[in-house]
């Protein structure tokens, strides 16, 4: 997890002012901070006395001496903020507690069980005597753990000894010595396998049998440990995951404030905030602290990085500090302290929905595993409007994103939206329709997704729009209307906002206005050392500018893998690597900068299973096909995707019957647009009259061929230049050698340049960039010239400068996604292949292809190989297609055609109009081929035959189920009990100043970085504003932020 931190965070780490994080960010008047500071000096035994909180020992000697003073002082804090003073307490469910136990430590995997030294927990309705019974299980837990760590690495080393014993162990000399060994396995079981003293024992080449039959039992003995390690990890998992629930503020102590001290500690308050967002799905941010001795530092995560305070904060002499950062944390509004009010828990005991933090929220109201827990989500009608719906959750499909820290942290469901009037949204007390008669007649599946969108992007919505709104698609690509199926039906994308207690006025919710308050700071590099002899959190330099990396979560060993039992399908649209545990995706910015995020949802029609889980090659390849050609719907209506993988290409159900499924691409979050288009001009003749003269040259020559008119009209076009058109035909003939008997002359067909649309209007791709600046897509299904940011024909003086992606590389992506399927899975329904993962089995070629084009956890592996397949073409047919697993035997003369078909257009330069404009018609031929030879052909399989049986009961399952939990989710649900906090203010003041009251239609919506109004909006501050335009202005608020303490690099919109 370390790793995946530092590349998420080591660009998009800030320090800022500290008396501007805390006006800004933990804001508390200081009328009230005086209150609580007078309280804590004037009782008769103070918690505040002569410059010092008594309940602190003078000098401590462990970390532990700490705990219980800061506990101690905190709730005391808010004991006295309970006190009939006038101080709400908005999140009044919190109190402060000291981890109870020692955490798991030694392998990375174990990350997500480690708990913070001190946290703000909420109560969730445990008492003190069920507490006091979880704590003992976890401590239980964690003890078979350990043992089951011990065991593993024991068993590991023994192996490690005999395998590095004298020359070759097995044959000849002593083995190193090793220790008796016993493993216990599952839940309490007795030792099953305990190893003999074998120190210095001497093996005689007559006792080979024994040394061999020795390493088998260790292996063994590490296959068991390994299981044992993996349950009893994945157990303790899932019952912190209770604890993880239950966190508000995370802290991090360490006893020294000393520069190693500070570094360490924010690298894990850094843990600790990730796995806070990992567990918690309405949790927009998160707040941690750092104390070091009596030096406390703040900081916040969100999806644009961290930001912490630059001079740490002396809780002994600045007690008010210390108090008005404790005050914050439960006076402040839930959303100010990172919490979602557009989320609530759906629970299933009463059919109340409850936000997070309400006191009579239970844990047993959370599902089994965070993939179950029901939410019920608010999407409004259109940006920044304070109309719109509720949907409930049905299953999470993708979650494991949620941890990410700097970048997009999608989250998607399957969801239908409740069934309650317009006018019945935004009530407070969770009622989700108000009679039985609103209860939809028809539950419609939808999918909806949630993602921290970079505020110069468009949404999906926008896209989409794009393409409809522009008028030469149809006349460009011939195509109708009912090719619209093959990209997602977006029903819209919108932009949240949430209220603002400063003005009164809601604003977009985005990370660097809503969150940071404006606040922006300056850079910090975590992972390197603070000056000498500083005592504070200072930046060496540097721009303050950070950068995202998609960064989904990925395991490194069998506990990691297991996030739940279920996730093997919940997040079937991630690509999983066979091989590694790196992540898969790769962002590559070309300025660092600071991203400003907003949070963005878009309800999605479209459902359908990843293409892994085909039922037979026919659907395989037509879903390819189907895909392709949504593909290119967008290419000629101004839209590049740019994300093609596995998970990007759906299989969906035609009327929900699971039999009859047609192709999807989606997904639009990387992709790019332009506006601008070229026509397609004819070549000219006085050019044909010199390649035809260099043809005959040609046919004197060595090449032996001779080319139709129509070839020779081809190559003008493409190359005006006789010297390349040469070159070209040299690589047609070395693909294609048996055309150099041919009798005719060769057409445009036979060198792979079919004839283009002449007089279309197209869009150019030559120049256009995404508006993130950054290249971005799943690595494994990239091109080379992606990766790397080369050409592959670099030797090439009239070559591009730099690579600008267009539709080439996208038709290249889809190539490696049915090269990747071919050679990892045995058939239908996602099986892997077992000579991948069983050791019996194995098959090291095999793990070298798939490790080196696709799985590297180094880029310059992936690139080399990638690169290497281009220059060494015939490597494909030789090394690559007969490593097939034999059930897609039938496709390997589409691969080949495929691969060549790449291969040749490369070689035309990609950036060439003609040849994106060419490109999916050569793709659509191959396909058509590929499918009236599957069609034609018997397969007899009996083993196939069962994957796809299999398959198909699995999707006829799961459209059952979905339907069933719609049925189950959407009935009455009664209200919950309305709960006022002493000294709240009243409801009026509420509907302005918390949007944990209300969504008041009434109020006003401005936006941090862009204002909605409409030009005839009043200024009245009563004047209704419900029907808010979706169109961003881009005016700034009339309301100033205060200003902000270090450098500032916003960008504009």
């Amino acid at each position: 997890m370390e790793d995946q931190i530092k590349r998420e965070l080591q660009e998009s780490t800030f320090i800022a002012d500290t008396d501007n994080f805390l006006s800004n960010i933990l804001p508390v008047p200081s009328g009230q901070v005086d209150i609580i500071y007078d309280l804590c000096t004037q009782e008769q035994i103070p918690d505040y006395y002569n410059g010092r909180w008594t309940r602190f020992l003078a000098s401590p000697k462990k970390e532990k001496e700490l705990y219980d003073p800061i506990v101690a002082v905190a709730n005391s804090i808010l004991a006295k903020c309970r006190q009939p003073n006038g101080i709400t307490l908005m999140v009044d469910d919190a109190y402060w507690k000291a981890r109870p136990d020692e955490s798991p430590s030694s392998r990375d995997e174990f990350t997500a069980l480690i708990r913070p030294d001190l946290v703000a927990v909420l109560s969730k309705h445990l008492d003190e005597e069920a507490e006091s019974k979880y704590n003992e299980e976890v401590k239980a837990l964690a003890e078979r753990l350990s043992k089951a760590l011990e065991n593993a690495e024991q068993a590991a080393k023994v192996i490690k000894n005999i395998m590095k014993s004298k020359d070759d162990p097995l044959t000849a000399g002593a083995f190193a010595p090793t220790t008796k060994l016993d493993v216990t396995l599952d839940h309490g079981q007795e030792p099953r396998i305990a190893w003999r003293e074998a120190a210095g024992h001497a093996l005689e080449n007559s006792q080979t049998e024994e040394a061999s039959q020795l390493l088998e039992e260790a292996k063994e003995v590490q296959q068991q440990a390994e299981r044992a390690l993996s349950q009893s990890s994945s157990d303790l998992k899932e019952k912190l995951r209770v604890w993880w629930l239950r966190v508000h503020v995370p802290v991090e102590v360490k006893l020294k404030d000393s520069e190693q001290d500070i570094i360490q500690g924010i690298k894990q308050l850094c843990r600790y905030m990730r796995q806070v967002l990992a567990e918690q799905l309405d949790r927009r941010f998160v707040i941690g602290l750092l104390i070091c001795g009596s030096k406390l530092s703040i900081w916040l995560c969100d999806r644009s990085g961290l930001m912490g305070t630059r001079n740490p904060i002396d809780i002994h002499k600045e007690p008010k500090r210390f108090i008005q950062t404790i005050m914050a944390i439960s006076c402040l509004d839930p959303s100010r302290l990172g919490w979602d009010p557009t989320m609530k828990v759906v629970c299933d005991s009463d059919k109340v929905a409850r936000y997070s933090i309400d006191k009579d929220l239970k844990i047993e109201d959370y599902g089994p595993t965070i993939y179950d827990t029901r939410w019920a989500i608010f999407v409004p009608k259109e940006d920044g409007s304070t109309e719109g719906e509720w949907y409930l959750t049905v299953r999470a499909l993708s979650i494991v994103r949620a941890a990410m820290m700097s970048g997009r942290a999608t989250l998607v469901w399957i969801v239908v939206k409740e069934g309650c009037a317009p006018d019945a949204v935004p009530q407070v007390s969770g009622r989700l329709y108000n009679t039985e008669s609103e209860k939809p007649m028809c539950l419609q599946r939808l999918v909806l997704k949630q993602a921290w969108r970079p505020e110069e992007t468009p949404t999906e919505g926008q896209f989409v729009a794009h393409l409809e709104s522009h008028e030469q698609i149809e006349s460009s690509a011939h195509l109708d209307s009912s090719l619209f199926p093959n990209i997602c039906d977006i029903e819209r994308s919108v932009c949240m906002s949430i209220s603002d207690d400063a003005s009164s006025l809601r604003i977009v919710d985005d990370t660097r206005d809503a969150i940071r308050r404006g606040v922006m700071g300056e850079s910090f590099a975590v992972h390197q050392a603070i000056p000498s002899g500083s005592t504070r959190l200072e930046s060496e330099g540097g721009n303050a500018n950070s950068t995202n990396t998609s960064a989904q979560d990925s395991a490194n060993s069998a506990m990691k893998r297991k996030r739940d039992d279920e996730a093997n399908l919940s997040e079937k649209t991630l690509h999983t690597p066979m091989i590694t545990s790196k992540t898969r995706s790769v962002a590559q910015p070309a300025v660092s900068h600071f991203t400003n995020r907003i949070l963005t949802r878009t309800l999605m029609k479209t459902y359908g299973w990843p293409l892994k889980f085909f039922k037979d090659l026919p659907e395989l390849v037509k879903c390819i096909r189907d895909a392709v050609e949504g593909h290119r719907y967008l290419w000629y209506g101004g839209v590049l995707h740019r994300d093609i993988s596995a998970g990007n290409i759906l299989i969906c159900p035609n009327d929900d019957n699971p039999m009859a499924c047609s192709g999807r691409l989606i997904d639009l979050d990387y992709a790019k647009m332009t506006s601008e288009r070229v026509t397609i001009a004819a070549p000219m003749p006085s050019m044909d009259e010199h390649i035809r003269d260099s043809a005959t040259m040609f046919k004197i020559g060595q090449k032996n061929v001779s080319l139709g008119k129509d070839a020779v009209a081809a190559l003008a076009y493409y190359f005006k230049n006789i010297f390349k058109a040469g070159l070209y035909l040299d690589e047609i003939l070395k693909a294609y050698p048996d055309l150099r008997l041919s009798r005719h002359e060769l057409s445009r067909q036979d060198i792979h340049m079919p004839c283009p649309p002449l007089g279309r209007s197209i869009p150019p791709w030559i120049d256009r960039e995404a508006l993130t600046r950054r290249r971005t897509g799943t690595k494994a299904f990239m091109s080379y010239e992606i990766l790397s940011d080369q050409p592959y024909n670099q030797f090439d003086p009239d070559g591009p400068a730099f690579v600008v992606h267009n539709a080439l590389h996208d038709l290249e992506s889809f190539f490696w996604v049915l090269l990747y399927l071919c050679l990892t899975r045995k058939g239908p329904g996602g099986a892997r292949r077992d000579d991948l993962l069983d050791d019996e089995n194995f098959n090291k070629d095999l793990y070298a292809i798939v490790y080196c084009l696709f799985d590297a956890d180094n880029d310059a592996v992936l690139n080399a190989n990638k690169k290497k397949l281009f220059t060494k073409f015939e490597h494909m047919k030789q090394i690559v297609i007969p490593q097939f697993h034999p059930y897609f035997e039938g496709l390997s003369d589409l691969v080949a055609e495929w691969w060549t078909i790449i291969w040749l257009a490369h070689q035309c330069d990609s950036r060439h109009t003609m040849v994106q404009a060419t490109i999916h018609e050569q793709i659509f031929a191959i396909l058509d081929k590929a499918l009236e030879s599957i069609h034609n052909t018997r397969y007899d399989d009996p083993e196939a035959k069962k994957l796809t049986d299999k398959e198909i009961a699995r999707r006829e399952k799961d459209l059952k189920d979905i339907l069933k939990i719609s049925q189950e989710i959407t009935g009455p649900f009664p209200p919950a009990p309305v709960r006022t906090p002493p000294s709240t203010p009243s409801p009026v003041e509420r509907q302005t100043s918390s949007p944990w009251q209300s969504f008041s239609p009434s109020a006003k919506t401005k936006a941090a970085s862009t204002t909605y109004h409409t030009s005839a909006e009043a200024s009245s501050p009563t004047q209704s504003s419900t029907a808010l335009p979706s169109q961003l202005s881009p005016t700034r608020p009339a309301t100033k932020r205060p200003k902000t303490g270090g450098t500032s690099s916003r960008t504009n919109p």
